[in-house]
Order: structure tokens, then C-alpha cells, then sequence
């Protein structure tokens, strides 16, 4: 697989390789969640909120 060097990042030091390798899973069922269950659609905002956080993600379209 080759990949742009702009689509990549480092390894966040308190994620293990493990984790780091999972991180993506979260996102998709997120998506998929709020997109095809939901039924979320352009314009609307939905807040997603998790009890236990080992880091912080903010994404603004």
C-alpha cells in the first residue's frame, strides 16, 4: 500500500501499537452510526461523548 506522506501521522506516545492500530475502528462505526442508523445529514451536528478517554479527537469539517 503506498500512501501521500500527508495522509500519515506518528504514533501517539501513550497509545500502544495495539491501540494506535485500533483507533481508525472507532471512527468507521462512529460514521456508520450516526450515517446509515441516525440517519444524519449535512448540516445537522451530533456531539459523541465516551467515559473513558485516553486522548482527544476533534474533527471540524
Amino acid at each position: 500500500m503506498a500512501l501521500p506522506v500527508g495522509a500519515l501521522a506518528r504514533k501517539p506516545e501513550v497509545l500502544d501499537f495495539a491501540e494506535a492500530a485500533a483507533v481508525g475502528v472507532n471512527f468507521v462505526v462512529g460514521w456508520l452510526g450516526a450515517i446509515e442508523t441516525a440517519h444524519i445529514a449535512a448540516g445537522e451536528t451530533i456531539a459523541v461523548a465516551e467515559k473513558k478517554v485516553r486522548g482527544r479527537v476533534v474533527i471540524q469539517p
